[in-house]
C-alpha cells in the first residue's frame, strides 16, 4: 500500500492472495486507488471470487469469466462495464487480459523506449573503436533486427485508434494486481552481450503487451501500481531474475 509496487514471491499456501486482496482493499477504502483489477489464472476466478468474499463480504466485485466473452459484442460490453462503473474490484483471467490492447498512442511510446535502448546498445558497439569479434558482429546483427522490427511496429501503431474499441487505459485502473505473474517472465533482455546462456533477447507477445500495460500505470501513477504475485519468479537463470524485478520496479524512477 505504502510504495504502490511489489513483487510476492513467498511459498505456495502462505497468503499472496489475501494480501493483495487486503492491499487493494484497503486502498481503496483510503482513497488511495479508485478501481483495482486483478488479473488471475483462467481457472482460478472462481476460487479467488470466494476468497474475496470471505474476507469482504459486502464488495462489489466483478469476476469476469470466459463465458463473459463469447463474442466481440460481450468483450466490448463487459469492459464497458468495467470502465463505466465502481467497483471495489474486477477480477479477470490471463486470457482476456492479454487480449484487452492498450491504446497505440500509450504502446509506441513502449516500443519507441525500447528501439532506443537498442538504439543506445548500437551506438556503444560503434564507439569503441576497435576490429568486432565475429561473434560481436552477430550480435550487432540481431540488435539491427530487433530496431527494423520496433519500426515496422511504429508504422503499425501509427495508423491510430478504433473509435468503437475498450483500451486498457480507458478502464480507469489505479492498481494492476497480477496472479501468477511468471506466466509474463518471456520479456527480451537489452544487452549487447549475445548468446549468453539464461539471457533470452527474445520476447513473447503476451509479456510485450503487459509491457506496455504496466509503464501506462506506472506513468500515470508516480512510478506505482502494479503489484506481481507469484511463488516461482525464478526458475533456473539469472534472466528470469531480472525480468521479474524489472516489471513492478519503473523503468525510469520518478
Amino acid at each position: 500500500m505504502v510504495e504502490g509496487r511489489a513483487l510476492l514471491d513467498h511459498f505456495v499456501g502462505s497468503g499472496k492472495s489475501l494480501s493483495v486482496i487486503i492491499a487493494g482493499m484497503e486502498s481503496r477504502r483510503i482513497g488511495i486507488s479508485r478501481k483495482n483489477l486483478y488479473v488471475v489464472p483462467n481457472n482460478m476466478i472462481q476460487q479467488w471470487r470466494e476468497e474475496f468474499k470471505k474476507a469482504y463480504p459486502s464488495a462489489n466485485v466483478l469476476a469476469v469469466t470466459e463465458r463473459d466473452f463469447d463474442s466481440p459484442l460481450s468483450r466490448k460490453r463487459l469492459f464497458s462495464r468495467v470502465a463505466t462503473n465502481e467497483w471495489d474490484a474486477v477480477i479477470v483471467p490471463h486470457s482476456q487480459f492479454d487480449m484487452l490492447p492498450i491504446s497505440p498512442e500509450r504502446e509506441a511510446k513502449t516500443v519507441n523506449a525500447q528501439m532506443q535502448e537498442m538504439k543506445d546498445l548500437l551506438r556503444e558497439g560503434s564507439d569503441n573503436g576497435r576490429t568486432k569479434t565475429r561473434a560481436e558482429k552477430r550480435t550487432t546483427r540481431q540488435i539491427e533486427n530487433k530496431i527494423q522490427k520496433y519500426k515496422e511496429k511504429l508504422k503499425e501503431l501509427s495508423q491510430g485508434r478504433k473509435d468503437d474499441t475498450i483500451y486498457f487505459d480507458d478502464l480507469g485502473v489505479d492498481r494492476l494486481f497480477v496472479d501468477e505473474a511468471h506466466a509474463y517472465k518471456a520479456l527480451a533482455i537489452v544487452t549487447k552481450m549475445g548468446n549468453i546462456a539464461g539471457i533470452s533477447t527474445r520476447e513473447s507477445q503476451r509479456a510485450q503487451r503487459i509491457l506496455a500495460k504496466i509503464e501506462f500505470m506506472q506513468e500515470t501513477h508516480n512510478g506505482a501500481g502494479v503489484i506481481f504475485t507469484t511463488a516461482t519468479p525464478i526458475t533456473n537463470t539469472l534472466g528470469e531474475q531480472f525480468v521479474m524485478t524489472r516489471y513492478p520496479g519503473p523503468r525510469h524512477p520518478q
